[in-house]
């Protein structure tokens, strides 16, 4: 006859000070050695509409549980499951299957939001000896799958950097995530759940010729988001201050991840501005009009002190929208091109960290790339030229598919060039001296207005590359 499950249950009251020392509560509980599954449900007070609660959810396993020091993650949900499980060869979308090790487990409650009269929850935890829901094949190898050909073939491939599942917040399966940008004519993804790389049980299983699947982590802490890519392994999200996101970009780079922020705009800020070290900036997130004009102005700041950082685009894609919608606001909105050697899924992110890669409204462009040369040969999006003071450079811009739309060439000194394109295979040589250290860009723009001076707030982007440094000696 099988026994009844343990049960353990808190319930807890939270103040807004108890979120000012940390944003996040370990509830410790013991797990025996008999037990094959454990089951969490959680509820909580929601507050009002105007002053809400939010709490997050996650789970750890036996071991340290400090900030980059957990080994034993198995998973974080926030806030849009209530229950969830975990056992050896079965877990609930967000969390990792594997042994129910017997030790001291945590729930790891986040304090996202806590309303001024503060906020009730209650954890319920079963800790059972059947595992009772149905399994899946576990797949915890930390090798990323490749989808796509290898052969040593360099070209521009146009896809999306910035998209959720069911693994996260998002509404699809991971399999349908990867339907829709097959819809698209996209000839990568990355899907970068929310704090979690479970979707790799997925990904590993969908490898197929024509779209790369990337598998990553969107790093969602409560003061800043920021994006990994090609890796399977959890990185920790729980940086609180500016230490603790130098500390989260080191350990990144230590695993020779690129560290990208996200969005980092009036809507979703990223409160570690000083926390320098990062090698990408979403520069473009979603519908150009809804929140990026500042985010570029910060990218161009940053390329004025000298810091190469490569901007990109990402769509945030979390759900499909009505039909007639469905192409504004679906994956590939924006579109990343990045020239790649291959197709595999380390490739595409090299050509990231060069820099050669432009962003474009959708996955039918239009093309652009800006190219430079001096004395000492070529360079393009992403490099570093070196001229003498005073010496002259010729900066080529191609655009393919703009007919009709403005082009405009930005250095570091604002606008210096804004000319209509009138061809669909269209270039333009600027001839500029190099007087001190400095960067170009070009981008396409509607001609709407005063779309030759008009700030980057009150036009339509287009497409948009990325900086070509120069620096004098």
């Amino acid at each position: 006859m099988r026994s009844e499950p343990e049960l353990v249950l808190r319930r807890f009251h939270f103040e807004r000070k108890t979120k000012s020392v940390s944003d996040y509560f370990l509830m410790p509980f013991d797990v025996g050695e008999a037990t094959a599954e454990v089951r969490v449900r959680y509820s909580y007070d929601r507050g009002s509409d105007t002053d809400p609660n939010v709490i997050d959810l996650g789970l750890i396993g036996p071991g340290p549980t400090g900030f980059l020091e957990t080994k034993s993650f198995r998973g974080w949900s926030g806030s849009n499951k209530q229950e969830i499980f975990v056992s050896r060869d079965a877990a609930s979308p967000s969390y990792y299957p594997g042994e129910i090790s017997a030790g001291r487990w945590h729930i790891l409650l986040g304090l996202y939001k806590i309303s001024e009269v503060g906020c009730s929850c209650e954890v319920e935890i079963a800790l059972d000896k059947v595992a009772t829901r149905a399994s899946w094949s576990r797949i915890m190898s930390s090798a990323v799958p490749v989808s796509g050909s290898l052969t040593a073939n360099p070209e521009w491939l146009k896809g999306d950097l910035h998209v959720h599942s069911h693994h996260s917040d998002g509404e699809l399966s991971v399999e349908s995530v990867v339907k829709e940008a097959r819809r698209r004519g996209l000839d990568y993804v990355a899907i970068t759940d929310h704090n979690t790389t479970s979707q790799r049980s997925e990904v590993a299983q969908l490898a197929r010729p024509g779209l790369t699947v990337i598998m990553g982590e969107e790093l969602t802490s409560y003061y800043g988001h920021a994006n990994v890519w090609n890796t399977s392994e959890w990185l920790d999200f729980r940086m609180r201050n500016q230490e603790d996101a130098r500390a989260l970009i080191d350990e990144a780079h230590r695993r020779g991840l690129l560290f990208s922020i996200n969005h980092p705009s009036s809507l979703w800020p990223w409160d570690f501005k000083d926390a320098r070290g990062f090698d990408c900036m979403e520069v473009w997130s979603g519908l150009w009009f809804a929140m990026n004009a500042g985010s570029l102005q910060w990218w161009d700041a940053l390329a004025g002190e000298g810091k190469r950082v490569t901007a990109v685009g990402g769509s945030d894609f979390h759900k499909l929208e009505e039909p007639s919608a469905a192409d504004i606001f679906s994956v590939g909105t924006p579109t990343t091109w990045i020239f790649s050697r291959d197709r595999s899924p380390s490739a595409i992110v090299d050509g990231i960290r060069s820099g050669r890669v432009f962003i474009s409204r959708g996955p039918t462009g239009p093309r652009l790339t800006l190219a430079g040369k001096n004395g000492r040969g070529m360079a393009s999006m992403g490099d570093e030229m070196i001229c003498m003071k005073g010496e002259e450079i010729s900066l080529r811009v191609d655009a393919r598919g703009a007919h009709g739309l403005g082009l405009r060439v930005c250095s570091d000194e604002g606008y210096c060039e804004a000319l209509p394109v009138d061809a669909d295979e269209w270039s333009h040589v600027m001839r500029t001296t190099a007087e001190r250290r400095g960067f170009y860009r070009a981008e396409l723009v509607e001609r709407d207005g005063d779309w030759r001076s008009a700030p980057p707030s009150d036009i339509e982007m287009i497409s948009l590359t990325n900086h070509l440094h120069v620096r004098t000696e």
